[in-house]
C-alpha cells in the first residue's frame, strides 16, 4: 500500500469524484443534455471533459507503472502538445513555447501551480483529446465516471513509492503519481462549480 502521502491525494481525488456523481444522481437525460445556450457545455459535456482528462493523464500513469514494474526510468514528457492545440504551422517550433510554461511552473509552489494550470478562465485551446461530446448517454457517463474510482483502486495496491515515479508537462511542472492525481481532483472541483452554476440555472429543466 502507498504511504500515507500517497493515499491522500488518492483520497481526495476518490472523494472528489463521488461528490461529483452525487451531484448529477438521479437526474434525466434531458437535464443532463441541458444547456444554457449554444456556447455553454450541458452537465453531460462538463461530466465527459473530466471522463476524458481522466483519460489522458491516468493513459501515462499507467505507462509510468508500467515502466516501473519493467525495470525501466520511471518518467514520461509531454510537450506543450499536450495541452494547448497548435496550428501545424508552428507545431515544429513548439519546444519554444514550452520556455514561458516551464521556466514559471519551476519557480511555482505546487500548490498554486495546479490551481492555475486547472483554471478554466485561463484562454487556452484545450487538444482534441479534452473536447467533450454533446449527448452522450447518462448511463455511458456514470460508468466512464467510476472507471477513475476503479483506476485510484488500483493505484492504491501497487505497493511502491508513487512519489518516485515521475511526469511532465507544462501545466504540471515536474510532477510525480500523486501530484497528478492531485491535479485531477483540483481540475474536478473547479469543474464541480460549473456543474452547480448549471443546475442552479432557472431555466433548467425540474424533475415531474
Amino acid at each position: 500500500m502507498p504511504d500515507s502521502a500517497d493515499y491522500r491525494e488518492i483520497e481526495r481525488s476518490r472523494a472528489t469524484r463521488f461528490e461529483t456523481l452525487e451531484l448529477v444522481d438521479g437526474l434525466d437525460q434531458e437535464q443532463i443534455d441541458f444547456a444554457a445556450d449554444e456556447d455553454s457545455w450541458s452537465l453531460g459535456q462538463v461530466l465527459d471533459h473530466l471522463i476524458k482528462t481522466d483519460g489522458v493523464y491516468f493513459k501515462n500513469i499507467h505507462r509510468l507503472v508500467a515502466r516501473k514494474k519493467a525495470g525501466k526510468t520511471p518518467f514520461i514528457y509531454r510537450g506543450i502538445g499536450s495541452v494547448v492545440s497548435m496550428p501545424k504551422p508552428l507545431r515544429w517550433v513548439a519546444p519554444l513555447f514550452e520556455v514561458p510554461f516551464a521556466v514559471p511552473n519551476s519557480l511555482l509552489p505546487s500548490a498554486l501551480r495546479h490551481k492555475v494550470g486547472a483554471n478554466r478562465k485561463l484562454p487556452l485551446k484545450a487538444p482534441d483529446a479534452f473536447i467533450p461530446r454533446a449527448g452522450r448517454p447518462i448511463s455511458e457517463l456514470r460508468e466512464d465516471l467510476h472507471k477513475l474510482i476503479d483506476d485510484l483502486d488500483q493505484l492504491e495496491k501497487e505497493g511502491f513509492d508513487l512519489r518516485k515515479l515521475y511526469y511532465y508537462n507544462p501545466v504540471l511542472g515536474l510532477a510525480t503519481v500523486p501530484g497528478a492525481v492531485e491535479f485531477l481532483a483540483v481540475h474536478e472541483e473547479r469543474h464541480q462549480g460549473q456543474l452547480r452554476e448549471i443546475l442552479s440555472n432557472p431555466q433548467f429543466p425540474r424533475a415531474a
